[in-house]
């Protein structure tokens, strides 16, 4: 550190500016600008991750959600074939037949 030039205003201008650019140039932007940067890439970081959970949670319930769904269609199909099959027996029947002449057929192949 200089010492200051109390009597000459020419060098004591050109000093207090000095000083001013020494500050300006290095404890200034080391200081803060340090922590700044840190704080910023946390920050980032932070809401980056928040983000990524958010997301991952929503696609889990909406997969939760289509599986439920499909599996609601799956047994609303199967009780409509029981309800089809308990009105119509008949069906039944043929639907046996025609699986027995396509086992008949696949033995003769064979």
């Amino acid at each position: 550190m200089d010492i200051t030039p109390q009597y000459d205003n020419d060098k004591w201008y050109e000093w207090y500016r000095n000083q001013y650019m020494d500050q300006m140039e290095t404890r200034w932007i080391r200081k803060n600008t340090e922590g700044y940067w840190m704080k910023a890439m946390l920050a980032f970081f932070m809401i980056s991750f928040i983000f990524s959970m958010i997301i991952r949670m929503r696609t889990e319930q909406l997969r939760r959600k289509e599986w439920i769904e499909f599996m609601v269609r799956k047994n609303k199909v199967y009780k409509m074939e029981i309800n089809d099959l308990k009105r119509h027996p008949e069906a039944i029947l043929k639907f046996e037949k025609e699986n027995d002449v396509t086992a008949m057929e696949e033995k003769e192949e064979l």
